[in-house]
């Protein structure tokens, strides 16, 4: 049976009860094959950025290029496969106990570390795959004839590179890089897009509560756990909106498995999991509510002093304007007619709430309630507040 916790303000929301856990257990796994494509992708970007070195290093020492691009590349992989899994498995908890000072610190010291680890093994390994050395004859040779020292600053370079460039993907979506560097939505480009507005829950209680700052650091932490649940489903973020997100997939990846339903649904999973850290360090609990809707958009590249990726048309704002009327019906998730005719929802209950006239569109809206299986509410929050709720038209 599903459980109903109480919001911020004194409303009560449903969240996903344990039928969806399935859906859960599917999100994490493809979180972790997500994971460990980063970590591969990183370990060729490795691979590629190590042999150059090599080759470029053996042309200063006026060497044969063989053994050098062998020894970058094997170092390169290494420091390619050590970055990747810092960043993608062990940075994402740390960052959210440590300081920026004493994050960057950790990775500073740790990659050193590493890199000089890496550095010799890379060097060591190829001597006795090659040449028949023991790792002892292997690594005298390597002290003795190599160039360590360089070879080490080479390493913590190419680590920093790779850093910077992940760094860089998570201030530019994945896509938004690529699209970016092939020349796609250079021109205007329609194409069919859903998307997912996810938004807190009677922000505005917990903004006067916490006070600007520390609400600032209560969004920094929800939008921080939010991100799995993105990555997994293979969503991209457009924009953050105050105390929501507006999350899009292009039509068939975003209704394929039901992917758009299953990001809600473990991010709000994830909130209720770690409600109790939220509570202890906020004395705030996040919910939030959501919206579905998808169509045609038109997708090009904006702004000459900051490019952005942006999607013009009434889709977006149509999302908007449906997150608004969750609010109003008091329901969890409401999605648009045009979206659930190609959703298969196994673990979850549609409720068909009527069309509605939404602001900005000519035509009525058809909506329906998502829940995770059980008897939908009503608008009985809106009632005990004296609320004028919507008509629907049917």
């Amino acid at each position: 049976m599903a459980r109903s916790n109480t919001l911020l303000g004194g409303a009560s929301v449903d969240v996903p009860s344990h039928r969806t856990r399935a859906s859960s257990v599917r999100v994490r796994h493809q979180l972790r094959r997500y994971r460990r494509r980063a970590v591969a992708t990183f370990g060729a970007l490795g691979f590629v950025v190590g042999a150059v070195l090599g080759l470029a290093l053996a042309g200063l020492d006026g060497a044969e290029i063989g053994r050098p691009a062998l020894h970058g590349a094997v170092v390169g992989t290494l420091a390619g496969l050590l970055v990747g899994a810092t960043e993608e498995y062990l940075i994402p908890g740390l960052a959210r106990r440590l300081g920026f000072a004493a994050l960057n610190s950790f990775r500073l010291i740790g990659y050193a570390i590493g890199m000089l680890a890496t550095v010799i093994v890379g060097n060591v390994l190829p001597r006795m795959a090659l040449q028949g050395h023991s790792w002892r004859s292997g690594l005298d040779a390597f002290l003795e004839f190599g160039h360590p020292g360089r070879d080490m600053l080479a390493g913590v370079a190419a680590a920093l590179v790779m850093t910077f460039l992940l760094q860089l993907r998570r201030l530019h979506n994945r896509e938004e890089l690529w699209h970016l560097f092939t020349g796609r939505y250079h021109a205007p480009t329609v194409e069919r897009r859903v998307f997912l507005f996810v938004d807190l829950a009677d922000s505005t209680t917990a903004a006067e509560a916490l006070g600007p700052t520390d609400y600032s650091s209560f969004l920094r932490d929800v939008f921080r756990d939010m991100a799995e649940s993105i990555l997994a489903t293979r969503g991209m973020v457009y924009q953050h909106v105050g105390d929501g997100v507006i999350v899009s997939w292009p039509m068939g990846r975003g209704t394929r498995d039901a992917a758009c339903v299953r990001c809600f649904t473990d991010i709000a999973e994830t909130l209720e999991r770690n409600a109790v850290e939220y509570e202890r360090s906020y004395g705030q609990r996040p919910q939030v509510r959501g919206a579905i809707h998808g169509g045609d958009v038109v997708a090009t590249w904006v702004g000459e002093a900051k490019r952005e990726l942006a999607f013009h048309g009434d889709t977006v704002n149509t999302v908007a304007r449906l997150q608004g009327l969750s609010s109003r019906l008091d329901r969890t998730l409401l999605i648009s007619g045009n979206v659930r005719s190609r959703l298969a929802l196994p673990g979850y209950e549609t409720e068909r709430l009527g069309t509605f006239d939404l602001k900005g569109r000519r035509a009525p809206l058809e909506v329906f309630s998502v829940t995770a299986n059980h008897p939908a509410r009503h608008g009985a929050f809106q009632a005990e507040r004296g609320e004028e709720l919507p008509s629907p038209h049917g």
